[in-house]
C-alpha cells in the first residue's frame, strides 16, 4: 500500500536507443511504485517521477527516475509538471492508504484516496490533454463486483450497484475512474486489480487481521481477490509499448482489454452524437456510456477481423441504436415494477460552466419531460422517432440504421409523433445565451426564496397548476405521487429546504437536461438530489426531483441522508 497521502507522478522519455514513446507515472514511491519504477527503468525507459514529499526525491533518483515534487490535487501544478515532461504515456496510481486503521469504515479510511480518484484523475486528464498525451493507464479495483454470475470476473462484469452505506463514496470514486479514463483519454486504459500482497504491501492488512479489524466477506462465504505486488507491476511495464493500447483491462483473474482504442479508429469525434442517441434511448447516463463504449469495441473488433468499415459514423450509429433497442427490451420489464414516478438519470452541467461535450450536445435536445413521454413508445418507435425528430436523420438513413424499410419508418414515425403530441410536450431546444442567463437568474431567485421561506416571492414564480414529481425508486424518501397546485408545492418545498438547512445541506445551481435547476449536497459534499425546473412564460410549470441514489452516482459520491432503510 502507498506510504504517502499523494503518490508521485513519473514520466519517461524513451527507451534507450528508441524514440517511440515516453511515460508518466503516478504512485512511484508506494508499494506498487517501488516495483514499477525499477521495472520501467530496466525496460529502457528514462523515467521522471513526481512526489508530494521532498524527502522521497532521493529514493526516486536512486531507483533511476528524475524526481519532481508536486501535489496531485494541485491542478495547476499537475498541468505544469505534465506539460514540462511532455510524456506519451501516463500511468496513474494515486492513493493515500498508508494510515488506514479500520476497514469497517471504508469511506472514512478512503476519503483522501477518493479525492485522488476523482479530483486527482480530473487534474491528470486535463494535464494529459494539454500536453497532447494520448495514453493514460489508471489503477482500477475489483473492490466489489455485482453479486451475480460465477466467481471469475472480467472487465465486462459490473461493479456493485448498491454498496454498503459505509462504502458508497468509495465505490462511486472507483466507478468514476473506470468510466472517465476510457471516455476522456484517446487511449484510456483502466486495469482492475485485486488487493495487493507481497513485499511492502501485506503488512497493513496482516496488522488489521491481527487486530480483528478486517471485515469478513459474506459471512465467511464471500470471495476476495488478491494479486501479488510484482505481478501487478508487470502489466504496467508491458503496457507502455505502442502496440498495447486498449480501452480497459483487468487484473486479478480477469482478462486484458481488447486492443485498439476509440481514437485509433479515427471516430472519437462521434462520441457526443453517439452518447446523445444512447441516452435518448435509455434515459440512463451510465448505460449510455456503456453502450457507446461497446459500439467502439465492436468497431475495433470488426477492423481487427479484417472487415472494411467504409462509414464508421454509420456503423457506430447503427450499433448504438441496436444496442439501445436491446436495452429497452429488458428495461421495460424493470420499469413496469418501478416504485413511484420514473425519471431519467439527470445530465448535470454546472451553471456558468461548460460540461463534457457529449453532455452539452445532449442537454440541448432532451428534457426530462420529453424523455418521460418517450417511455410510451416501443423500442423501435423510440429509435425511429429519436433519429428523425431529434437528430434530423432522413428516412433512408433511419431505415438503414433500424433495419426497417423506408415506408415502414415513415409509418412508425407518424404513430410515434401522434403519441408524443397526445402527451402535450414538445421537444426541448437549446435556449439562446440571453434566455440561459434568464433561466439561471430565475433558478437562483427561486431556490433562495424556497430556502428562506419567502412565500410571496415563491407565489410569483410558480404557475397556479405547477406539478412536483419525485423519483426515489423505493430507495429514498420522496413523495408517493405527483403533487399539484401552487400552495401545496410551495409548502412542501419550503419544509424540505428548511429541514435540509438544519442538516447542513446546500444547493449549487446547475443546468439539468438543458433546463435550469440545482444539485443538493449534504454537509459532507455528497449528492442528495438533483432538481430540474421546467420554465415557461417566466414561471415554473413543473419541478422534477431525482433522489434515487442509483441515479446519482455518476455525479459524485451519494449521500445517505434521504436513503430508506433496506428491507430484510
Amino acid at each position: 500500500m502507498s506510504q504517502l497521502r499523494v503518490v508521485p507522478c513519473l514520466q519517461g522519455k524513451a527507451p534507450r536507443g528508441r524514440k517511440d514513446h515516453a511515460s508518466l507515472r503516478r504512485g512511484s514511491d508506494g508499494a506498487l511504485g517501488r516495483h514499477l519504477v525499477p521495472g520501467l527503468v530496466a525496460a529502457g525507459h528514462e523515467v521522471t517521477a513526481t512526489t508530494r514529499t521532498p524527502g522521497k526525491a532521493a529514493q526516486l533518483r536512486e531507483a533511476g527516475a528524475e524526481p519532481v515534487v508536486v501535489d496531485g490535487l494541485d491542478r495547476e501544478a499537475v498541468i505544469a509538471a505534465v506539460r514540462a515532461a511532455t510524456p506519451e504515456v501516463i500511468v496513474h496510481e494515486m492513493t493515500a492508504l498508508a494510515h488506514m486503521r479500520r476497514l469497517r469504515k471504508v469511506d472514512q479510511e478512503f476519503a483522501a484516496t477518493n479525492e485522488l480518484r476523482t479530483r486527482g484523475i480530473d487534474n491528470l486528464l486535463t494535464a494529459a490533454a494539454r500536453a497532447d498525451t494520448r495514453r493514460v493507464i489508471a489503477q482500477g479495483h475489483n473492490f466489489v463486483y455485482e453479486q451475480s454470475g460465477g466467481p471469475v470476473k472480467t472487465e465486462e462484469d459490473p461493479l456493485v450497484s448498491r454498496p454498503i452505506p459505509s462504502a458508497t463514496w468509495t465505490m462511486a470514486a472507483m466507478k468514476y475512474v473506470d468510466k472517465t479514463v476510457p471516455l476522456t483519454a484517446p487511449e484510456g486504459i483502466v486495469l482492475r486489480y485485486g488487493t495487493f500482497y507481497g513485499p511492502g504491501a501485506s503488512d497493513p492488512m496482516v496488522d488489521a487481521v491481527r487486530k480483528r479489524q478486517m471485515p469478513v466477506i459474506g459471512g465467511g462465504t464471500g470471495i476476495w481477490s488478491f494479486i501479488e505486488i510484482t505481478d501487478a507491476a508487470g502489466p504496467r511495464t508491458r503496457r507502455q509499448s505502442k502496440n498495447s493500447a486498449g480501452s480497459r483491462g483487468t487484473r486479478a483473474g480477469g482478462r486484458d482489454s481488447v486492443p485498439g482504442s476509440a481514437d485509433e479508429t479515427g471516430s472519437a469525434e462521434y462520441r457526443p452524437l453517439l452518447f446523445s442517441i444512447a441516452y435518448g434511448m435509455t434515459g440512463s447516463v451510465g448505460d449510455a456510456e456503456d453502450i457507446v463504449q461497446d459500439a467502439f469495441l465492436g468497431l475495433t473488433r470488426a477492423r481487427q477481423a479484417g472487415t472494411t468499415i467504409a462509414d464508421p459514423k454509420a456503423y457506430l450509429t447503427t450499433a448504438v441504436t441496436q444496442l439501445g433497442i436491446n436495452y429497452l427490451g429488458s428495461a421495460r420489464v424493470r420499469r413496469e415494477t418501478y416504485v413511484g414516478d420514473w425519471l431519467p438519470e439527470p445530465v448535470v452541467v454546472p451553471a456558468g460552466r461548460p460540461g463534457p461535450a457529449e453532455h452539452a450536445e445532449l442537454a440541448d435536445s432532451l428534457s426530462m419531460a420529453f424523455l418521460v413521454l418517450l417511455e410510451s413508445l416501443s423500442p423501435v418507435e423510440r429509435a425511429v422517432f429519436m433519429l428523425r425528430e431529434v437528430f434530423g436523420y432522413g428516412y433512408p438513413d433511419v431505415a438503414g440504421i433500424t433495419g426497417k424499410t423506408e415506408v415502414n419508418c415513415r409509418q412508425i414515425f407518424a404513430r410515434a409523433r401522434q403519441r408524443i403530441a397526445a402527451g402535450g410536450q414538445a421537444r426541448g431546444s437549446a435556449p439562446p445565451p440571453a434566455r440561459r442567463a434568464e433561466g439561471e437568474e430565475l433558478a437562483r431567485r427561486f431556490f433562495e426564496a424556497a430556502a428562506g421561506g419567502d412565500m410571496d416571492a415563491l407565489l410569483g414564480m410558480l404557475a397556479p397548476d405547477v406539478v412536483l414529481h419525485g423519483d426515489g425508486g423505493g430507495k429514498a424518501q420522496v413523495i408517493g405521487k405527483p403533487l399539484a397546485g401552487r400552495q401545496r408545492v410551495m409548502r412542501l418545498l419550503v419544509g424540505l429546504l428548511r429541514r435540509g438547512r438544519t442538516l447542513g445541506a446546500f444547493l449549487r445551481l446547475a443546468w439539468v437536461n438543458g433546463q435550469p435547476g440545482a444539485v443538493m449536497y449534504d454537509a459532507e459534499g455528497r449528492v442528495v438530489s438533483v432538481v430540474e425546473l421546467e420554465v415557461a412564460d417566466g414561471v415554473v410549470q413543473a419541478i422534477r426531483s431525482v433522489v434515487n441514489p442509483d441515479k446519482l452516482g455518476h455525479i459524485g459520491p451519494v449521500s445517505d441522508v434521504a436513503r430508506l432503510p433496506e428491507k430484510n
